[in-house]
């Protein structure tokens, strides 16, 4: 367990005791808590932080200070919720929803007009929300950004202006794309992106890239001298599309199946997200395919050709699924975050 999780609660833990009644960066302390890793999967123990989070919600005579803090915990099962995780049923991944769920509503009960402090995520730019609408926001992440949970009902803008639902997808595998012009890790994955497409049989498999920039002839610009041969709209910093997605950072990579169900948010580098699109395309859609090994060769789309996680052309006996498996358990490379520009 990291040390800076265990130091940074006991820390907190040492200001709510000390701190004056009418301390009011409390809830700002908390904000800064959740932006810690925390550990997670089956078996692991419970983070202190987490641990810290569920006594302040229970205990504070504050009642900014218990919503802020049951928010957080929420939104930490969230996060949970969003992983692929090995041998998970959809049976498995609606309880994993439900935990997160539980802690969310009603947290802005007696505070529901008062002000949300989320500036540690907020830009400078940004009306900071209530924690009604924080909590509004919280389930709706939970509802469709989580993995077995469906893609919102949501209309956005091609980059002619031509408005288009992500409805308009269903029926085939999707992956969706958040990056900027500004982003290097965004802009450093666009030939794996572009070989994906590539490979993968366009009528079974979309990718819809929906740039952050701010101005839309920053985005044109940038694919006159760049080809990005795919789906394309433009929706801004700070859209209501990234809060309910949970977008934390950029690149982000959501993989939908033709049903809209999410396999995976965020969480896995794009080798593995090409490997369990291949399974996805072939009717193998299960979140968890990756971790579970590869296609045969027989299996796999027309078209197919064999490349690792760092682009090279594989041996032909060698299933490239398998291969990203060996290189993610021996620590294979996998394109960073950029947050802001």
């Amino acid at each position: 367990m990291p040390r800076g999780n265990w130091h940074g609660a006991v820390g907190a833990r040492a200001l709510a005791t000390h701190a004056p009644p009418d301390y009011e960066r409390g809830p700002r302390v908390l904000g800064v808590l959740d932006m810690a890793p925390r550990p997670s999967g089956t078996g692991v123990p419970v983070s202190p932080i987490d641990e810290f989070f569920a006594e302040v919600a229970s205990n504070a005579d504050n009642p900014v200070l218990r919503g802020a803090a049951q928010y957080h915990l929420a939104a930490g099962l969230m996060r949970e919720a969003k992983r692929s995780m090995m041998s998970s049923s959809a049976e498995d991944h609606a309880a994993r929803r439900e935990r997160p769920l539980g802690q969310a509503k009603g947290l802005s009960a007696d505070v529901e007009d008062e002000t949300f402090d989320d500036s540690m995520r907020r830009g400078g730019d940004e009306t900071p929300r209530t924690f009604a609408q924080a909590e509004a926001d919280l389930i709706a992440s939970i509802e469709h950004a989580t993995v077995g949970s469906t893609l919102p009902e949501w209309t956005g803008r091609q980059l002619d202006g031509t408005e288009e639902p992500l409805s308009a997808y269903r029926g085939r595998v999707l992956l969706i794309d958040f990056w900027a012009t500004w982003c290097p890790p965004c802009v450093d994955a666009l030939p794996e992106l572009r070989e994906m497409v590539a490979d993968l049989p366009a009528d079974r498999f979309p990718l819809l890239a929906i740039s952050v920039d701010e101005e839309l002839e920053t985005v044109t610009a940038y694919m006159e001298r760049e080809a990005m041969p795919w789906y394309n709209w433009r929706v801004g910093r700070s859209s209501d599309l990234e809060r309910i997605l949970d977008v934390r950072g950029f690149p982000t990579y959501l993989l939908a199946d033709e049903n809209g169900r999410v396999l995976s948010n965020g969480d896995n580098w794009l080798a593995q997200l090409r490997c369990m699109a291949e399974r996805a395309v072939a009717g193998e859609a299960r979140p968890t395919a990756l971790q579970r090994g590869g296609l045969a060769r027989s299996e796999r789309p027309a078209g197919r050709r064999d490349s690792g996680s760092d682009g090279r052309r594989q041996p032909a006996n060698v299933p490239p699924c398998r291969q990203v498996q060996a290189d993610w358990r021996g620590g294979g490379t996998s394109h960073g975050k950029h947050r802001d520009p």
